[in-house]
This record gives C-alpha cells, structure tokens and sequence, in this order.
C-alpha cells in the first residue's frame, strides 16, 4: 500500500488532548511566521515592480493572478508589506508569534517612526478587540454632540405653471406681447358702441 507522508501530516486522530493542544499552538505560531515571510518576499517583490517584468500591471494583480489571492486578501498583503517596509519590526513582532495580521492592519495607519516600537510593543499579544480599544485611548475621536435634534423639513413651495405664451415666463424674451385692440361684439338690438343711429 502506498505512503502518503502529506496525509500523515494532516491526520490528527492518534493525537492525545495534550499533544493536540500543544500542536496547535505551533501550527498557529507557524502560520504567523509563514506569513512574515511571505509578507517580506511582498515588499521586496513590490519595491522591485518584479510585477512589472511578470507581465502584470500592478503587485495586486500578480497576486491575484500567479499567487491565486482573493482581491481582498491581496489588498490586505499590500497595505501590510508596504507599512512593514517602512517599519521592519512588523516582521520581527508577526514572525515571533506576538502580532497578526490583522492587528497590523489597525495599527497601520496611526505607526510614526518615534512612535511604531511602543505601539507595538502595547499590541504584542493582544486580540483584535483589544487593538481596537487601544487605538482608541491613544487617539481619541472628537466628541460627538450629546444630542441631535432632528429638524423637520419645510413644507413644499406649491409650484406653478405659467400658462403657454405668458409674456413673463422663462421662454419669452422679448417682454409683454401687445394686445390686439378689442372689437365690440354688436348688441342684440343691432346696436354697438361707435355706430351712428339713423334718425
């Protein structure tokens, strides 16, 4: 019978509780180290534009084409690889089990250079919750009003047409258009004003 030595890799039911918790503390420790690495090859891959000499116009691209990335997981790996270029600690934290990938990406953008190593270090071990609670403390939002009074809106304005050949709407330019000069209609009794009655 053949040996598949991945299958072995993946089994898990000879394992006792102890031996089960303890590997996957170092699975979970590996996947983190895993993805430092692959993070650096990102970064310097990137600062190349090896994208470039690939065939692909941009580094998300290539990852989603030859690395087989989703869109979202290859933004993810961008933004985190670029802060990491600026702040190689990143690595060193991720790759020693301290920090994930997601907790870099909420720090990301608040990391200056005076302040990435006690960010870091104030993150090292913390869930994402916690990350979140931190950033908070250290950079405050504005306050917010106590109350917001809802404002009704005003009533429509009632709209009018202009009758058609106004002389005062929108498409007339030339002012008031002259009235013709009214013609009496004549009376029953034949009679209408301006007519001379025979004697």
């Amino acid at each position: 019978m053949p040996h598949y030595k991945s299958a072995d890799v993946l089994a898990t039911s000879h394992f006792s509780h102890r031996e089960l918790l303890l590997d996957l503390k170092k699975s979970d420790r590996g996947e983190r180290a895993s993805t430092a690495i692959m993070l650096s090859r990102i970064a310097e891959f990137d600062e190349r534009k090896g994208f470039l000499e690939e065939g692909y116009p941009s580094m998300h691209a290539f990852l989603v084409r030859e690395v087989q990335y989703t869109e979202e997981q290859a933004s993810k790996r961008i933004y985190a690889a670029r802060t990491a270029r600026r702040f190689p600690q990143i690595l060193v934290a991720m790759y020693d089990g301290r920090m994930n990938l997601s907790g870099v990406l909420i720090l990301a953008r608040h990391l200056t250079p005076g302040s990435a190593d006690d960010i870091l270090a104030e993150a090292a071990g913390k869930t994402r919750a916690e990350i979140e609670q931190l950033i908070a403390s250290r950079f405050p939002r504005p306050d917010l009003p106590a109350r917001l009074e809802a404002i009704a809106p005003l009533p429509p304005m009632p709209m009018m047409a202009a009758p058609q050949g106004d002389a005062y709407s929108p498409g007339n330019t030339h002012g008031p258009m002259p009235t013709a000069p009214s013609q009496a209609r004549p009376s029953a009794s034949g009679y209408s004003p301006g007519k001379r009655l025979e004697p």
